[in-house]
């Protein structure tokens, strides 16, 4: 119910680094989908989110995007 910026911050960036190693497009699609629920959960909490976490969510879903 609270959000813990550092926590999701990370969480984020270990979902960019799987992102950087995966090959297959399966696997890049559900890393998509993942990265779009985690910013939807993140959006969920009161307050504003941690810009940080938003920026980097944000990227891995646009790099992860179909061609």
């Amino acid at each position: 119910s609270v959000e813990k910026p550092f926590i999701f911050y990370h969480a984020a960036l270990a979902l960019q680094n799987v992102a950087n190693i995966l090959s297959a497009t399966e696997e890049k699609a559900q890393l998509r989908q993942i990265g779009e629920q985690a910013l939807a959960n993140l959006r969920k909490f009161g307050g504003t989110p941690d810009r940080n976490t938003v920026d980097v969510l944000n990227a891995l879903i646009a790099s992860l995007r179909a061609d």
